[in-house]
C-alpha cells in the first residue's frame, strides 16, 4: 500500500455535454472479425465517436450459416456542443456504408 501512495495520479474533468449512445447489429461473414468491425466503426465514427463495445454475437437459425450478428453500443461526446440528432444520424449513416463496402456486412433488423 505505501508503494501506492507516491504514484501521480491524474483525473479529467466531468464532460459539460451529455454523452449519446446507440446500439447497431451488423451481420458479416463467420471469417470477419470482432477487431475489423470496431476498426471500421471508428474510421466511419468521426472524432465525436468515443467508445465501441461489443455487447452481443448471434448464431442461430435467424443468420445464415456461415454468417454471424455483432451487436455493439456505441458512445458518442462532443466536448464543446450537445450533438444533434442529425449529426448522429450522419456519423451512423456513415458507419453502415463504410462496413457495408469493406466488410461486406449488413445491418441487421
Amino acid at each position: 500500500l505505501l508503494n501506492n501512495l507516491s504514484l501521480k495520479r491524474t483525473f479529467k474533468p466531468l464532460p459539460k455535454y451529455p454523452f449519446v449512445t446507440r446500439d447497431i447489429a451488423f451481420r458479416v461473414n463467420e471469417d470477419i472479425t470482432e477487431a475489423q468491425l470496431v476498426e471500421e466503426i471508428y474510421d466511419a465514427g468521426s472524432s465525436l465517436l468515443t467508445n465501441v463495445e461489443l455487447f452481443d454475437v448471434y448464431r442461430g437459425s435467424q443468420i445464415q450459416t456461415g454468417e454471424k450478428s455483432l451487436a455493439f453500443a456505441l458512445e458518442f461526446l462532443s466536448e464543446d456542443h450537445t450533438l444533434t440528432q442529425e449529426e448522429i444520424d450522419r456519423i451512423m449513416g456513415n458507419i453502415i456504408s463504410r462496413v457495408s463496402r469493406n466488410l461486406g456486412g449488413t445491418l441487421r433488423d
